[in-house]
């Protein structure tokens, strides 16, 4: 790899190269070209301003290259940069081969700081824009659109430099082969690495083709490593589970060292084990990140990331992902340790996300920018002098005592808000009850809410991504059966019917996003397909409509067709591209900032067979668990989700909603005053053996607690099966289970229920269930 370090070493000015007027000037295309281009600006609408500092008196852009007809706001900010930018297709690796140019791809998305500043340093920059344009072809990339892409390029960008991130830097043989690569470069860096690439190109071509064939081998090997069949036991639940307590940080909660980012599937992870030695990290991680100023104490939702050990000051932006994540998470612990500041939080996230993430359509924006009026944080921090010209006195000094702000401030001369304290403590500092306390910090957030809505707002990337869409559908679903919030329901139902309609090609397959009601022709890929399943899954679940299930079935079998790995299992997580060289289909299973595509794919075979029992799906599940089962029992900390995938597969879910029978018994708890209620739904023609039976081949009903409660159950009905000769007690249909409990009763309390479900011809094996009854918050 010597020609690697030797473009870092090596430094050349320009001087001797042509510095040819290789614009994209707009009135130097071609009448037809310069009409194309025009109406599409047209109809990008009247809110459509350029983004460049390159414009004509009238206030239009002087430049403009084939970004102008992505559906993407990142590749439409650079649409009117003086580089001649090329949308990743065939026609751009058509042009380098004819050429025989090296490719410049720079790949970012719409939120990225750096990206930012690259763009207005470099690719705004006229001098560099024509060199590029005149030795490479130039190729931007969307990384959230396309992220196989992204994967791929970001690992050989990982092993040549030993970093990674955005925006990432790329050289590529015309056949779309890296030979090397970098993240961000200043303007002197970025001109002295172009001059260098283009020597070693003219001098040196043959050995950086030789060099890219054995890097693309390298990425390719990496990406698709597999290891040897193992099994799956509870030694390797252990072994993650021991490995995530060993990482928490007991002074400040989460998982690591600056910069803190929320780790969501560990997270999520840790809620589904029914482990006491977790719980303590996980509430104290849950506890610190909504307290910090990672999460906005005005508005709700979180940013992205705290750049410092304490979840004080964050990278400021907001992704859609992590507000459905963490909307579950937190919404999910909010009934699992029975705590209303977690309710509390999870509601701001998703109310945040319908008044400000969502399109006229009903659809979720992508992400919200960190920077506005050019700096990062602006419009979420606040000076004393703002708070004082909107609080009064009183209100003033209260809110100090909450969210510590100071005349220096704790973020460059302004103040992120944080607490340093759970609410119901400083509720009991204060002597007030907590929901007085909550009433009047939700009065004044409002009105600072007001107020700083009249600032200038970060950018919004206004894609439309569908997996990140149905991962907010799933917590939107999720959270109106916890809170009984009809709302959410509403938001997640008009979205899931958006996604179905118009995420779709003209083969009935899912594209990846859309942007102003306009599908992409990008295909879909595999996490798209999970994550629409698993909302579809839950939609079921919660409204007991059998047609969000059966269009899970479906989607699922396009997922077989597109995406299964019919040699070695698994699936891959893109399609290949046709007429596009070097395009590699990988196959992730490490989880990352979301849950792996695979993973989220596996947790959704689980649950589809749990509502159905059907065999086809327990033998992919089964198939395609084994086929990362090596790689998960040799690090189990990066495949927590598949670890969660085989817990729901083996003993279902630990949650107030659980299936069994293959699918035909369903049973649900709710707590209403100081009764509990079991309400179970039985397909027509099955039924369970009631808590009376008394043959000896069959297994009664049974359900116990801790607690020690007493059920009161309906009448039985007797049947007669065709393989016993007498008469049965049974339950079959719809009907209720209830108890009474007293007011000293924890929540939530976990049922362990027996039964045994049958139909006239044949008895299924007994089924031994744990069920939550969740308390009112």
């Amino acid at each position: 790899m010597k020609l690697f370090l030797m473009l870092i070493v090596c430094t050349i000015t320009t001087n001797g190269y042509t510095m040819k007027n290789s614009l994209p000037i707009l009135n130097n295309y071609s009448k037809n070209i310069q009409d194309s281009y025009t109406k599409r600006i047209d109809s990008l609408g009247n809110d459509y301003k350029p983004r460049t500092e390159h414009l004509n008196k009238d206030g239009s852009a002087i430049y403009v290259n084939d970004l102008i007809f992505e559906e993407s706001p990142y590749l439409l900010q650079h649409a009117h940069n003086p580089v001649n930018w090329h949308a990743w297709s065939p026609k751009a690796f058509e042009l380098a081969k004819k050429d025989s140019k090296p490719i410049f791809l720079s790949i970012g998305y719409a939120t990225c700081h750096w990206c930012h500043v690259m763009e207005h340093e470099s690719f705004e920059n006229i001098e560099i824009a024509q060199f590029i344009n005149e030795h490479f072809i130039a190729i931007k990339v969307d990384r959230e659109r396309r992220t196989a892409i992204d994967a791929y390029y970001m690992t050989g960008v990982q092993m040549m430099s030993g970093h990674g991130g955005w925006p990432m830097s790329n050289f590529l043989t015309p056949d779309g082969k890296p030979f090397f690569g970098g993240t961000y470069y200043n303007p002197k860096q970025f001109m002295t690495l172009l001059s260098r690439v283009v020597e070693v190109w003219k001098t040196q071509e043959p050995e950086l083709r030789k060099q890219a064939i054995q890097m693309d081998a390298a990425i390719k090997k990496h990406l698709s490593k597999s290891e040897q069949a193992k099994e799956v036991n509870q030694a390797v639940f252990d072994k993650a589970n021991d490995h995530l307590l060993s990482m928490h940080d007991e002074m400040q909660g989460g998982f690591s060292s600056a910069p803190k980012f929320p780790q969501e599937p560990w997270l999520l992870y840790l809620l589904s084990q029914n482990n006491s030695k977790l719980r303590t990290p996980l509430i104290f991680t849950l506890n610190e990140m909504q307290q910090g100023g990672i999460y906005d104490q005005v508005g709700g939702g979180f940013h992205r990331y705290a750049v410092d050990n304490e979840w004080l000051v964050p990278h400021f932006e907001k992704m859609l992902y992590n507000q459905s994540q963490l909307s579950e998470v937190y919404s999910q612990a909010a009934v699992e340790f029975n705590n209303a500041e977690y309710q509390r939080t999870a509601i701001a996230i998703l109310d945040y996300v319908l008044r400000e993430m969502t399109s006229n359509q009903g659809v979720f924006y992508s992400a919200g920018d960190a920077d506005s009026e050019g700096e990062e944080g602006l419009f979420f921090t606040w000076t004393v002098d703002e708070l004082k010209a909107i609080l009064n006195a009183e209100d003033f000094t209260w809110l100090q005592n909450i969210y510590h702000f100071s005349k220096q401030g704790n973020f460059e001369h302004r103040n992120i808000f944080n607490l340093s304290e759970p609410l119901t403590q400083t509720a009991d500092k204060l002597k007030l009850p907590y929901s007085r306390l909550v009433e009047k910090l939700d009065t004044i957030n409002q009105k600072l809410y007001q107020r700083r809505k009249k600032r200038i707002h970060p950018l919004i990337d206004d894609k439309i991504i569908t997996s990140w869409n149905a991962q907010m559908i799933y917590s939107l679903a999720n959270a109106s059966y916890l809170f009984n919030k009809s709302e959410y329901l509403d938001g997640a139902t008009r979205a899931m019917d958006y996604i179905l309609e118009n995420h779709k090609n003209k083969q009935g397959f899912l594209v990846r996003n859309s942007l102003n009601n306009k599908a992409s022709t990008i295909h879909a890929e595999l996490e798209d397909y999970a994550w629409s399943v698993t909302a579809l899954i839950k939609l079921y679940d919660v409204t007991s409509n059998q047609l969000w299930l059966e269009k899970a079935g479906k989607l699922i079998q396009q997922t077989e067709h597109l995406y299964l790995d019919q040699a070695n299992g698994g699936f891959f997580d893109n399609i290949p591209e046709d007429n596009i060289p070097n395009t590699s289909r990988i196959k992730k299973s490490e989880d990352g900032a979301t849950v792996s595509a695979n993973g989220q794919m596996l947790i959704a075979l689980a649950r589809y067979y749990r509502r159905t029992g059907d065999l086809h799906i327990d033998e992919l599940f089964t198939q395609t668990l084994a086929a990362f089962s090596g790689k998960i029992v040799n690090n189990p900390i990066s495949h927590t989700s598949m670890l969660h995938a085989k817990d729901i597969y083996d003993n279902g879910e630990k949650s107030n909603t659980v299936y069994t029978g293959n699918g035909k018994v369903k049973l649900s708890t709710q707590r209403k005053d100081d009764k509990i209620t079991i309400d179970f739904q039985i397909n027509k023609g099955w039924h369970i053996n009631s808590n009376l039976t008394a043959i000896e081949s069959l297994i009664p009903l049974s359900i116990s607690s801790k607690d020690k409660i007493a059920f009161e159950y309906p009448d039985e009905k007797t049947t007669q099966l065709d393989f016993i000769q007498e008469d049965l007690s049974t339950f079959e249909g719809d009907f209720t289970i209830t108890a009474k409990t007293s007011n000293e009763t924890p929540y939530p309390i976990t049922l362990n229920i027996t039964l045994q479900t049958c139909s006239n011809k044949i008895c299924l094996a007994p089924s031994h269930l744990e069920i939550k009854v969740y308390g009112k918050n």
